[in-house]
């Protein structure tokens, strides 16, 4: 096997390769490319044209008039023989003539090929992946202006299909991005659940409102009735008593154009208060119009009740120090007047065990304040949960 056979071997794969790359093999028609084969038998006055694509085993055809079949062996080709000399418009002006042709199948049997023309459709790196081709069933001549149109023309087809796999690109980029958004709303959806964080956005525009599904969980509302998300469903929503508040924030940051956040509590319709904590962003354009205000809401009750827990316990703390500031002076007197005699008196040694019985009791006075107290803090740690 010769180097030269070998050379031809591989130009060729990489030429299939080129046309796998195009995701034009099997394609389903497309008019565009069915008004070319139109035009180009009407130009060279033929019944047949064909754009011919060829892969490894067969020559397929991606547009075709004047006959039925989709697609034949590679080996009965004409189309195999013009793309081997991707610069010349291949002509055969009798097939029974040709040493090439004239036992061929489709020259000796339908559809009776005589005449042929071909001028190779050519990628811009220079791989030939099929042609334009005519034909007809009898023996003629094919002048140099019908060549110069049926190469404008396969040019025009190579034009088309770049620009169609250009657009398959771009299309499965689109899809792969559409993918990739949906995934990363997906987790904003699932992180927005897990921190009981919504969003919203307000168009100045339309003065309509949009809701993330967390929000309408966050206000109680059910999804199904998001049509009537609006200023007033939303203020009938909080509490009458935060309302003015709220509002203030909210024509001041408007007013201003500035960012700003707020907490509110929603209505009440059982014991637990529900502590909402709001944040806005104003967006403009570039005449500082106001677009829209983008913002979150999230669920800061546990927050608000540890902070409440928290003053509580230290409320009661302090009280407890107060009471026990009381209690300790008296012990603590009787420690001091009891060393003060220890200075200024001689003592005999049952008037020794009389003062150890007093530093005793007091001792024990000022160790139980400590085990009520240290209990206290204990029992109210557990409580706040520290």
């Amino acid at each position: 096997m010769s180097a030269t056979f070998e050379i031809a071997k591989i130009k060729d794969q990489d030429r299939s390769k080129k046309i796998e790359e195009f995701e034009i093999m099997d394609s389903l028609a497309e008019k565009e490319f069915d008004d070319i084969v139109e035009l180009a038998a009407a130009i060279c006055n033929v019944p047949i044209s064909l754009i011919s694509l060829i892969d490894n085993k067969r020559q397929w055809f991606k547009a075709k008039v004047g006959i039925e079949e989709s697609e034949t062996d590679r080996s009965l080709a004409f189309c195999d023989h013009a793309i081997k000399n991707p610069d010349e418009v291949l002509i055969v002006r009798n097939a029974l003539e040709d040493d090439r042709f004239k036992n061929n199948p489709l020259v000796k049997g339908g559809p009776c090929i005589r005449f042929y023309a071909g001028a190779p459709i050519v990628s811009s790196d220079n791989f030939a992946l099929g042609t334009l081709c005519v034909i007809d069933s009898k023996p003629r001549d094919f002048s140099e202006e019908e060549q110069r149109l049926l190469r404008a023309l396969a040019d025009k087809i190579m034009e088309m299909i770049e620009l169609r796999r250009d657009n398959i690109i771009k299309e499965k980029e689109l899809e792969s991005s559409k993918n990739e958004l949906q995934i990363t709303l997906s987790r904003l959806l699932e992180a927005q659940s897990t921190a009981r964080i919504g969003s919203w956005d307000w168009y100045a525009k339309t003065n309509e409102f949009y809701w993330s599904p967390e929000m309408f969980k966050l206000f109680n509302v059910k999804r199904k009735d998001k049509a009537l998300v609006s200023y007033a469903m939303w203020k009938s929503l909080i509490a009458k008593e935060d309302f003015p508040s709220l509002k203030a924030v909210i024509e001041k940051c408007i007013s201003n154009k500035i960012s700003g956040e707020v907490e509110f509590r929603l209505k009440s319709s059982g014991d637990t208060e529900v502590w909402l904590l709001s944040k806005g962003n104003i967006i403009t354009d570039d005449l500082g119009n106001i677009i829209r205000v983008h913002g979150t809401v999230q669920d800061i009750t546990r927050r608000k009740q540890a902070q409440a827990d928290k003053e509580l316990y230290l409320n009661a703390l302090e009280e407890m120090l107060f009471g026990l500031s009381h209690k300790i002076r008296q012990p603590v007197a009787n420690l001091l007047g009891l060393i003060s005699s220890l200075e200024t008196t001689n003592l005999t040694p049952e008037k020794m065990k009389e003062y150890a019985r007093y530093f005793q009791v007091s001792a024990n006075e000022l160790d139980n304040f400590i085990r009520e107290m240290t209990n206290f803090i204990h029992e109210n740690k557990v409580s706040l949960g520290a």
